[in-house]
């Protein structure tokens, strides 16, 4: 568990599990310097988080060489700030994570290690809800990442809730936010029919319980996989992503996706092989073969100059 230093209202020094980069755990939690929700600037992260029903402002930095300090607004009548802010730290940014195991299993990859050593420090991140999984599995179908981070800050904009202070930073979107949109206001936002319509009845499955994140998350591998391909909306590669940015499962790679297969590819100049040659060489790195997704997408940035 993390060692809280200080604590001031919502002032906190904290100390990640060691090795913890926040530029690079940063980066992979906004995948695109379009991304309006996760900001990053090269030294602060922000996000709004949507805590009892306000949008809370959330602002990290690193302070030293192995503290992060944390700062958040705390709206009156808002006691859970506190609490909300530790599981954000712990869940999404991963930071009490023990990454010795996977280190190991790198050292013993001539694939592997160099990405490993390159980008040490980076934390298996995921998204702070799992509805929030969905809806970026769901947008992001069949389209570049630039294009689905677009439609997301478009989603954003539309319905997600504005946090007060300066930075007017809005929330991602809760299940009520959306499930209340009529599908032609999606339509409008550049979504598909059937999209819109996957969004409408995820939200509406969220709100009605018929979506319970502690009942999925309990499910062993290959049942959650079948459940989640029985909603409509959810194929192959939305599955595996909702998996693994949406429930921790680093055993998750999303190889059915063309985009993320072409990097593997040209990262091991194997661009000849195919789909299920390159499953046996991730095979190879289990159970940690869904970590080696998030070090391709840095690899990525890194490659084509983004990566501040």
């Amino acid at each position: 568990m993390p060692v809280i230093s200080a604590l001031k209202e919502l002032s906190l020094e904290v100390m990640p599990r060691s090795p913890f980069r926040l530029d690079l755990t940063a980066w992979a939690l906004k995948r695109r310097p379009e991304n309006a929700v996760d900001l990053w600037d090269g030294r602060t992260y922000r996000r709004a988080l949507v805590i009892d029903g306000t949008a809370v402002q959330l602002a990290l930095q690193m302070s030293g060489s192995r503290l992060l300090q944390v700062t958040a607004q705390r709206p009156q009548g808002l006691p859970a700030v506190p609490e909300a802010v530790s599981r954000f730290l712990q869940h999404s940014l991963g930071i009490d994570t023990d990454l010795k195991p996977f280190y190991r299993v790198a050292e013993t990859s001539t694939e592997l290690a160099p990405l490993a050593r390159k980008f040490r420090g980076l934390k298996p991140v995921r998204f702070p809800t799992l509805f929030e999984a969905f809806v970026n599995a769901i947008v992001c179908q069949q389209l570049s990442l630039h294009v689905g981070i677009m439609l997301l800050n478009r989603l954003t904009e539309r319905c997600g809730l504005q946090s007060a202070g300066s930075a007017k930073l809005r929330a991602f979107p809760r299940p009520e936010d959306i499930a209340g949109l009529r599908a032609a206001s999606l339509r409008a936002l550049g979504l598909n029919h059937n999209k819109a319509r996957a969004l409408k009845e995820i939200s509406q499955a969220f709100l009605d319980q018929e979506l319970d994140p502690e009942q999925l998350s309990a499910l062993p591998d290959q049942e959650l996989h079948d459940r989640l391909l029985a909603i409509r909306g959810i194929g192959p590669w939305s599955a595996r992503y909702i998996m693994l940015r949406g429930l921790g499962r680093l055993s998750m790679f999303p190889l059915t996706d063309v985009g993320t297969r072409n990097i593997l590819a040209e990262y091991l100049n194997a661009q000849d092989l195919t789909e299920q040659q390159l499953a046996k060489i991730v095979d190879r790195w289990t159970p940690y073969a869904g970590f080696l997704y998030f070090h391709l997408l840095l690899h990525k940035l890194s490659s084509s100059g983004k990566l501040l």
